[in-house]
């Protein structure tokens, strides 16, 4: 992976739709393959909808060495 500067966004914004559960976002940061990712926990819903979440919600994240992103649903 390659990291990209994402210093001057503010803001992770997505669409999403789910069961009900927690969903978990994983950002991937650094200046190179990170051993942790910082997380976040947001909920899904039954109906689609906008997500915005603050890159400072994400500790210890370096939004100007974004190195990936991933989503996945947390167990019940």
């Amino acid at each position: 992976m390659q990291a990209r500067d994402y210093s001057a966004r503010r803001e992770l914004v997505f669409q999403l739709q789910g069961d009900g559960r927690a969903v978990r976002i994983m950002l991937f940061s650094g200046a190179s393959t990170p051993g942790m990712p910082s997380i976040h926990a947001v909920e899904s819903g039954q109906e689609w909808r906008e997500v915005r979440v603050p890159l400072s919600d994400f500790r210890g994240a370096h939004p100007a060495q974004l190195l990936g992103l991933l989503e996945q649903p947390l167990p019940r």
